[in-house]
């Protein structure tokens, strides 16, 4: 029940390319961002000052030259869903296409690799900061563990020194208060505690920024799945099953609302800490 001419149907799968296959690359942009967050400490104005500028270039100007380059030999057609690369009528062969007769190449060369490649990307990216995660957990299990044992007795020993000697004279006349150990107790763990705060600050800012990595890949995959399985359909020209369609289309719409709450989950969550009689909807409308 679509209305239009050919167009208004280019102008829509030139903006859908845009759009699409821009989104894909920028996940993984994400990732790369999370990847240097994690594995190499880095901070939001290095990482945007050599890196970033990068990453939007390469988003947009591939996607924007792959849209071009199918507007002009007449690539942009409608496939039998919406229109975007497809030949004209769907599905023709070779010399009876009226228009988009290497569409299916076009196609492959400025979607499917991009999307392929960006997948590929996404996955060994995501398998890195996993490791990452898990390497530093045992490192810091290790540091915890020779810091209950042995760390604690060398770090504190000039400051017993020094404590001892000042309540000496009660220990050698027999004077000992029963609060003194107690005394000596309370003054002493706090320096063995201080010593891991700095790897407990670390170790919280690597498991936030590997929960909100896993969750945008997880917004990415809930909506891109459909998407992939009908780009395969397309491809082996076999027909899209209806259920499959179904899916796509009320759930890919949904990507930019899943970003948005994986985006202000942190915010959402700090707010609700600080005012518990909040409840999810009242804390991100307090944004």
């Amino acid at each position: 029940m679509a209305y239009g001419n050919q167009e208004t149907c280019e102008a829509v799968a030139f903006t859908l390319h845009i759009g699409l296959i821009a989104s894909i690359p920028y996940t993984l942009a994400l990732c790369i961002y999370y990847l240097h967050v994690i594995r190499y400490n880095a901070r939001d104005h290095d990482f945007a000052k050599r890196i970033e500028s990068w990453l939007h270039r390469i988003c947009i100007a591939y996607p924007l030259l792959g849209a071009i380059v199918n507007l002009a030999p007449g690539n942009l057609n409608s496939n039998g869903i919406t229109c975007w690369i497809a030949s004209k009528p769907p599905f023709c062969a070779v010399g009876e296409c009226t228009r988009g007769a290497n569409s299916l190449i076009y196609g492959r060369i400025f979607a499917g690799i991009p999307c392929a490649v960006a997948f590929v990307g996404i996955v060994y990216v995501m398998v890195v900061i996993s490791w990452t995660v898990i390497k530093q957990e045992r490192r810091n299990a290790r540091f915890r563990f020779q810091q209950t044992t042995d760390g604690n007795h060398n770090t504190c020993l000039s400051f017993c020194r020094h404590l001892r000697s000042s309540i000496g004279n009660r220990f050698s006349r027999g004077k000992r208060e029963a609060g003194d150990s107690n005394n000596v107790q309370q003054l002493v763990q706090p320096i063995g505690t201080y010593a891991t705060r700095g790897v407990r600050a670390s170790q919280n800012r690597v498991r936030v920024a590997l929960t909100q990595s896993l969750l945008y890949i997880g917004a990415f995959a809930i909506t891109y799945t459909g998407w992939f399985a009908i780009v395969m359909y397309t491809v082996k020209l076999a027909p899209i099953p209806f259920p499959l369609l179904a899916e796509h289309f009320t759930i890919y719409p949904l990507c930019g609302f899943f970003n948005i709450l994986v985006y202000t989950r942190p915010k959402v969550s700090t707010i609700r800490r600080r005012r518990p009689e909040y409840w999810w909807f009242q804390a991100f409308l307090w944004l």
